[in-house]
Order: structure tokens, then C-alpha cells, then sequence
């Protein structure tokens, strides 16, 4: 149900009673996070039902190769895009998906993705739960920082895309 998705849990909850949900994501991906595997943690692909957590994400695992290679292939992610701007994005691409191979990376763009989701008023509990295990912390400016990248790198993207199918 729509209602127990994890940005919902959280917008429909009141911060200052925190909820088990940000612990339990921050766990789990403290747990599953490896210099060779990455998780996209954004609360919109876990649901919380009956008191359990649930990750919903079924695209393709961010699986790097012992020299930090993508095990899978970048090629049909970059074929919607014009052929000039392939290289860049593909670059980009790979630092996103080592971002996630940490559980900091991962937790940072969890965090940051609160700030899209307009749940500013959970950004401190989330950082109380992340900071507690992760090093070096993570500060509200800093998720701040990787939200407003974001922002402007994902609409880019579509554009592009868009422009090379007219």
C-alpha cells in the first residue's frame, strides 16, 4: 500500500517522535553495502508494514568488478542519450554507483533525497541515525549540496534524452 512507503511513512509521521524506519534502513544498508555492491537507499524504495522493513528497488544491483568496474553494462542507460554527451554521463554514472558501494555514500544520498522529497523536518533525525554509523559524518549542508546536484543533473538528463528522440 502506498501508505507504507517510506517517504510516506515519514510524511504522514512526526519527526520529533522519530520513527523505526530510519533506523532500520540505516542498518540495513550499514549491512549490505560493500566496496563491490551499492544500494540506492532513497526511503521511496522501502516499505515499512506490520513493523518490518521491506526494500521494493528491483533494478539492477550496483555490482562493481575487483578494479571498480560496473559488472553490468552501462551501454543501454547510456543509448537514450546524444552520442556527445555519452562520455560525460557514463563518468558521472560511475561515481553516483561508487557512492552507493559505501554505506555513507548510499546513507548521504538517502539523506539528501529527503530534501526532494520536501521532508526537510526528518533531515535531522535521519542524520542522528547515519552519523551514529558512519565517519566522517554527514552534515545537513552536505546532503544539502548533493540534493541541489542531483536537482539539476536528472532533469538535465531527461532534456537530453528527450531532445535526441524528437
Amino acid at each position: 500500500p502506498a501508505h507504507a512507503l517510506g517517504s510516506e511513512v515519514l510524511r504522514n509521521g512526526d519527526a520529533s517522535l522519530g520513527h523505526p524506519i530510519l533506523p532500520a534502513v540505516t542498518d540495513a544498508v550499514v549491512r549490505v553495502t560493500h566496496p563491490r555492491l551499492g544500494v540506492d537507499a532513497q526511503l521511496s524504495n522501502w516499505v515499512w508494514l506490520d513493523g518490518e522493513l521491506w526494500q521494493l528497488d528491483l533494478t539492477t544491483p550496483f555490482l562493481l568488478d575487483d578494479r571498480g568496474r560496473p559488472e553490468f553494462d552501462l551501454t543501454p542507460f547510456l543509448a537514450v542519450l546524444p552520442a556527445l554527451v555519452r562520455p560525460l554521463v557514463r563518468r558521472e554514472m560511475l561515481s553516483l554507483i561508487r557512492r552507493w558501494t559505501t554505506a555513507r555514500g548510499a546513507l548521504l544520498d538517502m539523506t539528501a533525497q529527503l530534501l526532494k522529497e520536501r521532508l526537510d523536518r526528518w533531515v535531522d533525525p535521519a542524520l542522528t541515525e547515519v552519523n551514529a554509523r558512519v565517519t566522517p559524518p554527514i552534515s545537513r549542508r552536505e546532503a544539502a549540496r548533493v540534493y541541489d546536484s542531483d536537482r539539476r543533473l536528472w532533469p538535465l538528463l531527461l532534456r537530453l534524452e528527450h531532445a535526441l528522440h524528437r
